[in-house]
């Protein structure tokens, strides 16, 4: 599966106004793209291994194996919580462009999007209905309506 099966990214982000010119910036686009397709991907394998009903080792080896998918993350990749209430503390967003970015994100943005020093910055949304195996870990958003953004997928890529 994509980023585009799932309604988050299916056509070009759009761009914020950068701080700093960057001829590189369509080629951390579509890098971007190509590193959230992959993670995504990988997450959502992990999901199918701990389907709702799953034993509890089930559900913990799926949770350490997506903890395990994200080692020197920091640099290029990450997870992040909108809830405040997220599974591993270090969820939280961190820095301006990820709090305010998720903020838009909340309020309905599809995207958000940012030239950071030599970084495209990007933060996609995730949902509480992006993959139904979702809610075997996280049970607290079953009570929210379909559709609402629980956190966001944030990426750094190098111009």
């Amino acid at each position: 599966p994509t980023l585009a099966a799932v309604g988050l990214l299916g056509a070009p982000l759009p761009l914020a106004a950068p701080s700093a010119p960057a001829p590189n910036v369509a080629e951390a686009q579509a890098t971007t793209e190509v590193l959230a397709n992959a993670v995504l991907s990988a997450v959502i394998s992990v999901s199918d291994a701990a389907p709702p009903g799953s034993a509890p080792e089930e559900i913990e080896a799926a949770s350490r194996a997506v903890s395990l998918l994200a080692p020197g993350r920091w640099h290029s990749y990450r997870l992040i919580a909108a809830t405040g209430d997220p599974l591993d503390g270090k969820n939280q967003p961190f820095g301006a462009f990820e709090n305010q970015g998720l903020a838009q994100l909340v309020a309905g943005a599809p995207s958000v999007q940012q030239v950071v020093g030599n970084r495209l910055r990007t933060l996609l949304p995730l949902t509480n209905d992006a993959h139904p195996n979702c809610m075997t870990c996280h049970t607290n958003y079953g009570a929210l309506p379909q559709g609402t953004v629980v956190g966001a997928a944030s990426f750094r890529v190098k111009l």
